[in-house]
């Protein structure tokens, strides 16, 4: 239970210290300002605010430049352009887009340009590894020794303006076209180049180049409450970053998120003055670009006379995060360990905050995994690699007992004497890992026992849910509970408080299985499964940390089709290569990899596994035969017979490995590739549009959608026919789920997120956030090839129980019509936004058709939906009366007036059969207020049926 007083309030947003940058309100305008032609930065600069969730498109001449957007600053973007993007002596029209559909802005710009002020172009900013050399500048042509304005001679000069502090870096070709960088310093480095006639200064174009060290795929360890050599601190690639290793105060450190550089760090008294000083500094220092990760990290939590409150309000303003809870709050002000990890300046709620209520440990506190660079914003960003799997139901055969796996951790629960069902609830401690297994008797050989045992599941339930550490529950019917009493009303209510639904749970009549996975005012939707829905009664799924570093439930299955065991394997603790020892086998590796064409002839040494992800796409199926041909050299130098013939043994099991690995997760991808031609598997824009014009939401409708919700279709229906055909539905789930919590531009995460917009572009945007997710894909595939241990583990488990079927088109239909049952939900929310229920009998009709409601000034009772489509409408047990009789009300969805709908039931919950609409959804997945969120009690006879609208 909660302590006394302890209430679920949020701790109020910091006022006098929140900087205008993070504290004002999002413009809901786009706007375009601060425009400069002729400086220092750009031929033309400006800046443009953007509107919450909008994505900028900038147009130049006609055609849309990417490359135009040089900062990102909360919702402010730096555009930087030159005859690069398009721009040209003259008139040029350039035009600022943001929006989709009615929501599009557009702002437009015309300027006239000479043809000097464009000479310098110093070609696309851009990312290398240390040490590597990199070509600057873009237009060969400016080579030529004179231009126009009467042939006076043009000069280039290029200069590096700003770079890491203490970075040693050359620059060969200082007045070339295309000079060379070679830096041998992780950091930022930024270059000017200034185009000049007859001496003098006419254009200036700037490039910047960030120099990133050479990690490995799955990033590199970090931890705000990590330990070396004995001292807990912030740590970093296996380092202590310096001066955060303090017990007493509070440790903080910013690092650069394109080269995870550490641009200071130190610790501050846990005081109100001297954090404040830290959070200012910050604040102007690293506000200005969102490029910059503030970590805070708290070993004895805060006083409550140190101004500890509106020290976690800073805290949580400055990295972004969702604001603590009170309760959590003051579990820190009470000496809880904390910690923080956020972008300066980022979106609302992309921080990631963890605080365990109850406890005084530090390493509870500690957010730990790896800095890894996002495929999407090339920058680097927190994962977590906690991502525990389950199954609710080892043994469905079992009918007087059940084992749960959770965690790889097994939980036995066994009936007792005289019980016939009930269920098995298992609570996962989100800080300590640990499970508890109680058994809920409900029922008993000696019916009038049932009550009892409902309401003492009820208070078992409801006392795992009060839980202030918000444990992720599970819950595992044994037998087949029979709900028939009041006393089962109680367990209804936590069984909706958990997020799932109570007409699902009282619909258990001793004939039925049930399942669910959640936790309470989790961010993702509660997973249920029952064979009352005519599908199995058990859970098969993945969890992973929120931003509060709470599991949240990512994917689930009931039909035992998800790939747990590859989800498992991408974060399982690293493996490394084989190590080849001597000079010899070391000669013969290099040997192989120049004979491979992995280096140049010339190179000293070449490292042939590296390869397996810089050289991801190669043709790796040609490689392996490359290598299976190759022989002895007659002119070895440096390695003999036996050195040659033990690595290219080794280096051909890999190279055969990366293949196949390479060909498995190229297969998964084609379901939401695209060509040049369009999608080729799944085509969402087009399914989702088909049903927008078939169930016709209004325009200025909004809808919500949990974007895994269409990976959990495809489970539901791709995992129904047996292996290899599930494996495409299955494989393709796993992955997803392992790039869920990655982030898009906008720093949510790509899948483990809700979409909540105007319906019109509902499905565009779930549309980019699959295509953004393919892209993360190549992510995960990078991970299995760059670690031995997962490379070989995932090569025997494609050949055995990952093998794919030769054809996919069965698997593209399931996908298809799985996108479609989850466009269909979004699409027919929007249209049909009410949630109503229906006085019940006795009082009541029954059915939607024969409400009554009494209407003003007319005092007449009419009937507002006797034209409700019987399709549109469903009778569901919301509990049981005092006999225990089944109370049966009318649960119906209206328009936003509270009209009757149009009858699309055929399309929603019509049988799947071949030249029919129909979807197969079930009427508990629809009606219901786990979907609809808020339900509205329409009471029989009464003043506008006491709704908050007038029906109409």
């Amino acid at each position: 239970m909660l302590p006394t007083g302890i209430t679920l309030t949020a701790v109020a947003a910091v006022a006098a210290v929140a900087p205008a940058a993070a504290g004002a309100a999002t413009p809901a305008q786009l706007t375009v300002d601060r425009w400069q032609v002729g400086g220092t930065d750009a031929p033309v600069t400006a800046r443009a605010q953007v509107p919450a969730g909008a994505a900028l498109r900038v147009i130049v001449n006609g055609r849309t430049v990417a490359t135009a957007v040089v900062e990102r600053r909360a919702r402010v973007r730096i555009v930087h352009l030159s005859a690069r993007q398009g721009l040209h002596a003259g008139r040029n029209t350039i035009r600022f887009v943001a929006g989709e559909g009615r929501a599009r802005q557009v702002r437009t710009r015309t300027l006239r340009l000479r043809a000097p002020q464009l000479l310098a172009d110093a070609g696309p900013d851009t990312a290398v590894v240390v040490a590597q050399r990199t070509r600057l500048g873009n237009r060969p042509g400016l080579t030529a020794p004179r231009t126009g304005n009467g042939g006076a001679r043009h000069a280039l000069r290029w200069r590096i303006v700003t770079r890491p502090r203490g970075a040693t870096a050359r620059l060969s070709g200082r007045t070339a076209a295309r000079p060379t960088l070679h830096a041998h310093t992780a950091g930022s480095y930024r270059l000017r180049l200034t185009s000049s006639l007859a001496g003098r200064a006419v254009s200036h174009d700037t490039v910047v180049v960030d120099v990133r060290p050479d990690d490995p795929p799955i990033g590199i360890p970090f931890a705000t409450h990590g330990t070396v050599g004995g001292r807990r601190g912030i740590v970093l690639d296996g380092r202590l970053i310096p001066d955060t290793d303090s017990f007493e105060e509070i440790n903080y450190a910013v690092i650069d998120r394109e080269t995870r550089a550490v641009m200071t760090s130190g610790h501050v008294a846990r005081q109100f003055n001297p954090v404040n000083a830290v959070y200012k500094s910050l604040r102007d220092r690293y506000m200005n670009d969102d490029r910059y990760l503030a970590v805070f990290a708290g070993q004895r939590g805060l006083g409550r006379d140190t101004g500890g409150q509106t020290i976690l309000r800073m805290l949580a303003d400055l990295t972004r995060t969702r604001e603590m809870m009170q309760f959590e709050a003051d579990a820190v002000l009470n000496g809880s360990p904390f910690a923080y990890v956020g972008i300066i300046g980022g979106p609302a709620e992309t921080g990631t905050f963890r605080s365990p209520w109850g406890t005084i440990e530090p390493a509870l506190a500690n957010i730990g995994g790896y800095l890894k660079r996002s495929a999407i914003t090339k920058r680097y960003e927190f994962v977590s690699p906690e991502r525990p799997t389950f199954d609710t139901q080892l043994d469905p055969r079992a009918t007087t007992s059940n084992t749960m796996v959770v965690d790889h951790r097994q939980h036995n629960a066994v009936l007792g004497t005289g019980i016939t069902a009930g269920f098995q609830l298992v609570s996962l401690d989100p800080w300590t890992f640990q499970a508890t297994s109680v058994v809920l008797p409900t029922n008993a050989s000696d019916p009038s026992k049932d009550a009892g045992l409902a309401q003492a599941a009820a208070d078992t339930l409801r006392g795992a849910l009060d839980n202030p550490r918000w444990p992720i529950i599970f819950l595992q019917s044994i037998g087949r509970p029979n709900a028939h009493s009041a006393s089962w009303n109680g367990f209804a209510d936590q069984i909706e408080r958990l997020g799932g639904s109570r007409y699902l749970v009282n619909a258990l009549d001793g004939r039925h299985s049930y399942a669910l996975a959640g936790r309470v005012l989790s961010a993702s939707p509660t997973a249920e499964a029952s064979s009352v829905k005519g599908e199995p009664g058990q859970l098969i799924g993945s969890l992973a940390r929120s931003r509060t570093s709470h599991f949240d439930v990512v994917l689930t299955d009931a039909n035992s089709g998800l790939k747990t065991n590859l989800i498992d394997m991408a974060f399982q603790a690293p493996r490394g290569f084989p190590a080849f020892t001597g000079a010899g086998q070391q000669a013969a590796y290099t040997h192989i990899g120049k004979a491979l064409r992995f280096c140049a002839a010339s190179a000293a040494s070449c490292d042939v596994r590296k390869a397996y992800w810089d050289d991801y796409q190669a043709a790796w199926g040609q490689k392996s035969t490359d290598l299976a041909g190759m022989t002895f050299p007659d002119d070895a130098r440096g390695f003999d017979r036996d050195d040659f013939a033990a690595v290219k043994r080794q280096l051909a099991k890999e190279i055969s490995a990366v293949n196949t690995v390479k060909t498995y997760f190229d297969a998964l991808t084609r379901p939401f590739a695209r060509s040049s031609g369009g999608v080729t598997g799944v085509d969402i824009s087009a399914l989702g549009n088909e049903l927008m014009n078939t169930i016709a939401p209004p325009p200025d409708s909004a809808t919500t959608g949990w974007t895994l919700g269409l990976i959990s279709q495809v489970l539901k229906v791709g995992t129904i026919a047996p292996p290899p055909a599930s494996n495409i539905a299955s494989g393709v789930s796993g992955v997803f789920a392992v790039a869920a919590y990655l982030s898009d531009e906008n720093e949510k995460p790509i899948l483990a997120n809700s979409i909540r917009t105007r319906t019109d572009q509902y499905v565009a945007t779930l549309a980019k956030r699959y295509e953004m997710a393919e892209r993360a894909l190549n992510d995960t595939a990078l991970l299995f090839v760059s670690d031995y241990g997962k490379l070989i583990d995932a090569t025997s488990h494609i050949d055995d129980d990952w093998r794919l079927p030769s054809s996919d088109l069965d698997q593209l239909a399931a996908m298809r019509l799985a996108a479609k049952r989850e466009l269909a939900l979004a699409t027919t929310m929007a249209a049909y936004p009410r949630l109503i229920r229906g006085t019940p009998p006795p009082r009541g009709p029954g059915d939607a058709n024969g409400l009554s409601c009494y209407f003003l000034p007319d005092y007449t009772q009419q009937h507002p939906w006797r034209n409700q489509p019987r399709g549109m409408q469903t009778v569901a047990t919301e509990g049981f009366d005092g006999n225990g009789s089944p109370i049966r009300p009318a649960v119906f969805v209206t328009t936003w007036e509270g009209d009757s709908p149009r009858d699309v039931s055929g399309i929603l919950f019509g049988a799947v059969r071949a030249g029919t609409s129909g979807l197969g959804l079930s009427t508990y997945d629809f009606f219901t207020r786990k979907v609809y969120g808020t339900l509205f009690h329409a009471n029989d006879t009464a003043s506008s049926c006491d709704l908050p609208f007038i029906p109409r």
